[in-house]
């Protein structure tokens, strides 16, 4: 699972740099020309792509408030359990009282509940798992502790610490410190490394892009593949040459997703999409409640029980997410055209004709 992830990581990213130049394919020898870029298999593949990448942007938008870096360390702690072929997800989004940040899957169909500890200190992190009156408040519905994760960095401190609460008497059930080391999980990722995703432009919050990327990319190749696959042969290609074309226009376009995907999470860490906070507040306002709410459910988010304010400021947070995704679609698609006026092989014309 890993080494397959990889590989398409790395095609992912040639793939992204020659979706930067114009496809050009000869017409001689009987090849077909592929200028006709309007294919129902891209349209099919960016709307899963923009479906999904709203729907990132819109978590992490979490990661510009004060306790961003925990949200953070949420999402990619459990990225990594995922690249992992674990069966893991982030269940902390429904706000529970004392429920967990994440939980995994085992094949067994037994469950890990985690709760994601990222302080700046591992005196912090564990102290944060203890209630008002010093008493362990994390446990499952059968009454066992969660596993804490923790900084990689603070693990060997945080077990130390969560020993001598144990023999303190503050976790109930348990009364031998040595099963600090089983209900303290080191984290895939250090404190620092946690802050540094939550901001644009260093190594840890591309690699995390990245690997979002490549999910959101891979899951758009599927679509495009399929639909591209199934227009050829309708269109009277045999299947070898469907096979080829449906290949190559696939892995273009994951290409273009995975590198449009990357550019616009990195802006969303700028704070480039508070600028569009007024004009995105203003739209809002003026949809009617059943445009609204089409908008919610088309990305996935639920209107039960939404107060009509409620709703206005999470349509504008959509519209937001979608304009800064929508014009990084077009700069990476026009990133050919513009070379090609450059290098004076199209007129400026032609140029706003094809944007």
């Amino acid at each position: 699972m890993i080494k397959i992830r990889r590989v398409i990581s790395v095609i992912l990213c040639i793939v992204t740099l020659m979706s930067c130049f114009p496809m050009q394919v000869a017409a001689a020898e009987g090849t077909k020309s592929t200028d006709d870029m309007s294919t129902v298999a891209e349209v099919g593949g960016y709307l899963s792509a923009n479906k999904k990448a709203l729907q990132n942007m819109k978590t992490e938008a979490k990661f510009l408030t004060e306790t961003g870096h925990g949200f953070a360390a949420e999402k990619a702690n459990n990225l990594y359990d995922v690249y992992s072929g674990k069966n893991a997800t982030v269940v902390g989004d429904n706000n529970a009282k004392n429920g967990a940040d994440r939980l995994i899957i085992n094949r067994d169909g037994s469950k890990v509940w985690i709760q994601d500890k990222y302080y700046k200190t591992a005196s912090a992190s564990v102290n944060a798992c203890f209630d008002d009156i010093g008493m362990f408040r994390y446990y499952d519905a059968d009454g066992i502790p969660m596993q804490i994760e923790v900084p990689a960095d603070q693990y060997d401190d945080a077990v130390t610490k969560m020993a001598n609460k144990i023999g303190d008497g503050k976790i109930k059930g348990v009364t031998d410190p040595e099963q600090a080391k089983s209900i303290v999980k080191r984290g895939k990722l250090t404190y620092n490394q946690a802050v540094n995703i939550t901001k644009a432009g260093n190594v840890d919050s591309l690699k995390y892009d990245a690997h979002n990327g490549v999910i959101v990319a891979t899951a758009a190749v599927g679509i495009s593949f399929l639909l591209d696959y199934a227009v050829c042969l309708i269109n009277g290609e045999d299947s070898i040459e469907a096979l080829e074309t449906a290949s190559i226009n696939g892995l273009k376009m994951g290409g273009t997703v995975f590198c449009t995907y990357v550019i616009s999470s990195q802006l969303t860490k700028t704070g480039a999409v508070q600028a569009l906070a007024p004009t995105s507040e203003a739209v809002a306002k003026v949809l009617g409640k059943d445009v609204a709410k089409s908008i919610l459910q088309t990305n996935g988010i639920s209107t039960a029980g939404m107060s009509a304010a409620n709703r206005t400021t999470v349509v504008a947070n959509v519209i937001k997410n979608q304009a800064i995704f929508a014009v990084v679609t077009v700069m990476v698609l026009s990133t050919g055209d513009v070379i090609e006026v450059f290098q004076g092989r199209i007129s400026k014309e032609q140029l706003l004709s094809n944007l």
